[in-house]
């Protein structure tokens, strides 16, 4: 089997997302020495962050995105996942240029003609030559980085190593970033922010308590929370919001210093301890999808008031990630993954109704694999494959190679002896990342089967 037609580009939620770029939290504490335009990061042409889940990481680069725009320099935003292979990644590049630079017609010839090019840099290449061709200085920003399959991380690195001068490129990650990308650090080519300077220090922990509490909490109590936090940042905007819910936030302060366990459980127990009732069940609830909108968690609870309290929740506490300029948003993932436990002690009937909501929403708009993922967890597998047959065949032709082979593990095979569309789909992803023989013997068992009309002949051909 050869290369496949890149076909139309695609248009999808998913991808407009991952390129929006996310809102500055509220009470966000710019912190001098961590400005974009401060002496060991000015003039640096790769940044990056590296530290594990909740230093502030996002928050960090949504000011810096800030400044640089404050400065008059583009900004593409692109917030990196699992599935973002070599083709899929050359096509969230192009479309975070179009968004952060205004360039609606930028990478149009690209994806037309180098797309394909799965297991060369061909397309990369070509990515950093219509950047450079730009009037304007861009800045790219790629978050959560370390989610990058290996063809993925292959093409950043490339990137990195091979930018223009009018391109400066900031990437974190929680980890794996200094080998890669040594020899950048090594020559003074990039600079690293790791966890000691993300963390705050105690005249910064004493400021961002004093902005929202003022003389409610003195001096001691702030240096106490310092302590027991050790300036990890998202510990301390969970114990500021347990504090904003407590009646006397320095005693808020003794019960978090007080507390047994994970300091991450507690702190995230701390805060939905707060929290009434009806809110700790809707965020338990709503835990249960990664991307939020306030009409999808309204399917989900089947409650008219839900939108007003999901906007309430993202006003009032640190638990949410939100897009810039859209309804969607999402929970941090150390919350997440909290409320993700107290899910799984729910009824399992209750829980496959929540993924059943999900589905029927998700398909409502389109987002037709997202839904066969929700199918799935909610054990409708007959739905779950309907849906994956809809979906993957446009996926390869999109260069999302990676979701194809993601379903390929879940399918059975009595499955895929019934759904040949599906194999074929399957077999298009395996060839186009090279994996020549488990796609030939895909093509094989599509042409034993039954009933193989000459439309699906001809492709298994090619």
């Amino acid at each position: 089997m050869a290369t496949i037609s890149s076909g139309s580009e695609p248009s999808t939620t998913e991808l407009v997302l991952k390129t929006i770029a996310p809102r500055a939290p509220l009470n966000l504490l710019a912190r001098p020495r961590l400005s974009a335009d401060a002496a060991d990061y000015r003039d640096r042409q790769v940044t990056l962050v590296q530290a594990p889940a909740g230093y502030g990481k996002t928050s960090l680069l949504a000011q810096w995105r800030r400044e640089h725009l404050a400065r008059g320099i583009a900004v593409a935003w692109l917030l990196a996942d699992e599935r973002d292979d070599g083709e899929r990644l050359l096509r969230a590049l192009v479309q975070a240029v179009r968004a952060g630079c205004a360039r609606p017609a930028f990478g149009s010839l690209l994806l037309d003609s180098a797309i394909a090019s799965v297991g060369e840099l061909d397309g990369a290449t070509g990515w950093l030559a219509e950047i450079a061709l730009l009037s304007v200085d861009v800045v790219l920003i790629v978050d959560e980085a370390e989610r990058l399959p290996a063809a993925g991380a292959e093409m950043l690195a490339y990137v990195l190593h091979n930018a223009p001068q009018n391109l400066r490129i900031v990437v974190a990650a929680r980890r794996g970033l200094e080998a890669p990308l040594a020899d950048l650090l090594t020559y003074g080519q990039g600079t690293l922010v790791g966890p000691d300077a993300l963390r705050f220090q105690l005249d910064e922990t004493i400021a961002l308590i004093g902005n929202r509490f003022g003389a409610r909490v003195d001096a001691d109590a702030c240096a106490r929370l310092f302590e027991v936090t050790d300036g990890w940042p998202l510990g301390l905007q969970l114990a500021l919001a347990a504090m904003a819910h407590a009646a006397d936030p320095r005693k808020a302060i003794e019960t978090i210093a007080s507390g047994p366990g994970s300091l991450r459980e507690h702190l995230v127990g701390a805060l939905i301890a707060n929290l009434p009732p009806e809110d700790d069940a809707f965020l338990t609830r709503i835990s249960a999808v990664d991307m939020l909108h306030p009409e999808l968690c309204q399917a989900l609870t089947g409650n008219e008031e839900t939108p007003e309290r999901l906007a309430r929740l993202v006003r009032e506490t640190p638990v949410f990630i939100t897009v810039e300029d859209s309804a969607w948003c999402r929970l941090h993932t150390v919350v997440r993954d909290a409320l993700r436990v107290r899910l799984a002690r729910l009824p399992a009937a209750e829980r496959e109704e929540l993924h059943a909501r999900a589905m029927r929403w998700l398909v409502g708009w389109g987002m037709i694999e997202e839904a066969a993922r929700h199918a799935h967890a909610a054990g409708q597998h007959r739905r779950a494959y309907e849906l994956a047959e809809r979906s993957l065949h446009d996926a390869v032709r999109q260069g999302h190679l990676s979701v194809v082979l993601d379903w390929l593990d879940l399918l059975p095979e009595w499955e895929l002896e019934q759904r040949p569309r599906l194999r074929l789909a399957a077999a298009w992803a395996l060839a186009v990342g090279q994996r020549h023989e488990e796609a030939q013997r895909q093509v094989e068992r599509i042409l034993a089967g039954p009933a193989v009309g000459a439309e699906l002949r001809y492709e298994c051909a090619l």
